[in-house]
C-alpha cells in the first residue's frame, strides 16, 4: 500500500521503503492464516452448519456478539487454529466456541465429534435457537 501511494503521489523520490528505513521507520508486514481466512458465509441457510464445522466462523461470530452486546463471557479464549485441516484442530476450535457459549449460560448438549462431522440435525438448532 505504501509503495502504491509513493508511485502515485511521490514521483521522483525513489524507493520509499529505503527512505523510511533510513529515518528509522521500517515498514514490515505480518500476515497470518487468520488474515486470509474467508469468514463470510455463502448465504444458504441449508449450508450454515457445514460452513461452521471448523469452528473458526463460530468463534468469530461469538467474538462479534460479545463485542456488540458487551458480554465478555461469550468471547472464546485462546487462539483459533487455522487452517483447521485436521479433525483435531476442528474439535479444538469448536470446543472453544462451545465452552464460551456454556460460560455465557447456553446449554452444552452436542457431542463434539458429531459437530465436526456435520450432523446437521444436531447442530443447526443449536446454532439458531441458542
Amino acid at each position: 500500500m505504501a509503495l502504491e501511494f509513493s508511485r502515485g503521489y511521490l514521483s521522483g523520490k525513489g524507493d520509499i521503503l529505503k527512505l523510511l528505513s533510513a529515518l528509522g521507520l521500517p515498514l514490515t508486514a505480518n500476515q497470518t492464516p487468520a488474515d486470509e481466512y474467508v469468514y463470510l458465509l455463502s448465504g444458504d441457510v441449508n449450508q450454515l452448519a457445514a460452513e461452521m464445522r471448523d469452528g473458526a466462523r463460530l468463534c468469530r461470530l461469538l467474538h462479534a456478539a460479545a463485542a456488540r452486546y458487551s458480554l465478555a463471557a461469550l468471547a472464546p479464549t485462546g487462539p483459533v487454529r487455522l487452517p483447521a485441516s485436521s479433525r483435531l484442530q476442528r474439535i479444538h476450535n469448536v470446543s472453544m466456541a462451545l465452552a464460551a457459549m456454556a460460560g455465557a449460560g447456553a446449554p452444552r448438549y452436542i457431542n463434539l465429534s458429531m459437530r465436526v462431522r456435520v450432523y446437521h440435525v444436531n447442530t443447526f438448532p443449536y446454532v439458531i435457537l441458542n
